[in-house]
């Protein structure tokens, strides 16, 4: 029932991108038991955007889904089956390290998002295409800020 500018407000994806995302992990995310009870995919989806997009604890984001605690929890299980020890980051939390570069307008312009969380920054870049576009001459006027 949200208009595209709340979705996008909410989400940080328009109803689209959604959408796809929902295609995309239906398979892994639909219940396999078929329970009354079971959240749909999209409901997982718009849980877990919800909690990634703003940032906030499980209870806030459970606010805004109206799912229960546990429910945003199953929604938010972020532990990997396979080499779950790279997947944890200096802080102790499983994450992934990921590299997003945009223009002074805001827009983004590379994105790499396939390194686990205990992998270095620098190696997220070492390993880009934004790396080797760099090897050469810095292009006129640009520069490259990074954490």
């Amino acid at each position: 029932d949200l208009s595209e500018e709340q979705v996008l407000r909410r989400y940080r994806l328009d109803k689209a991108a959604i959408a796809g995302l929902c295609r995309e992990l239906g398979g892994d995310l639909e219940s396999l038991t078929g329970r009354s009870h079971a959240l749909p995919v999209a409901v997982k989806v718009t849980s877990a955007l919800t909690f990634l997009a703003s940032g906030s604890f499980q209870t806030a984001s459970r606010h805004a889904t109206g799912i229960s605690q546990s429910a945003m929890s199953n929604c938010l299980a972020q532990a990997p089956s396979e080499n779950e020890p790279a997947y944890r980051n200096a802080a102790n939390y499983h994450s992934m390290n990921m590299q997003v570069v945009c223009d002074p307008a805001g827009a983004i312009t590379n994105v790499v998002a396939k390194f686990p969380g205990s992998c270095p920054n620098a190696a997220v870049l070492e390993n880009s295409a934004l790396a080797r576009l760099l090897e050469g001459a810095r292009p006129h006027g640009a520069w490259l800020l990074g954490d």
